[in-house]
């Protein structure tokens, strides 16, 4: 970070270095970003963050959802607390837990209990 801030603007200039380069981010290229307070602990005691999964295993939108939770061969319908999410992911604040498998695709063809195949 670069020490001084624009107080006329109330700008602080950051430089960064990325691992991947993206073709969609161009030279003197801005952005807008906000700090979050470091929340390591949710109340009562669980890690902050959430687990992130593929948009297609995930169905809703808003606050809430739904995932199909993977349990041998059978699925379970879980409702969930939807975070921030991208095209390509969705954020699961509250009600997966880290290592749980979740099934993706077709939810038409789910309902809970249903019989699945796991493929690898």
């Amino acid at each position: 970070m670069i020490p001084t801030a624009d107080r006329s603007k109330g700008t602080v200039t950051v430089r960064i270095a990325l691992d991947q380069k993206d073709p969609r981010i161009l030279p003197e290229m801005g952005v807008r970003v906000s700090f979050l307070a470091d929340q390591t602990q949710e109340p009562g005691g669980k890690p902050a963050g959430g687990v992130i999964l593929p948009s297609n295993a995930v169905q809703g939108s808003g606050a809430t959802g739904t995932v199909f939770v993977v349990h041998g061969d059978t699925v379970e319908r879980r409702a969930v607390r939807l975070g921030a999410g991208t095209g390509e992911s969705t954020t699961i604040l509250s009600g997966l837990g880290a290592g749980e498998r979740v099934a993706v695709g077709d939810f038409t063809l789910l309902k809970d209990g249903a019989k699945v195949r796991v493929e690898q």
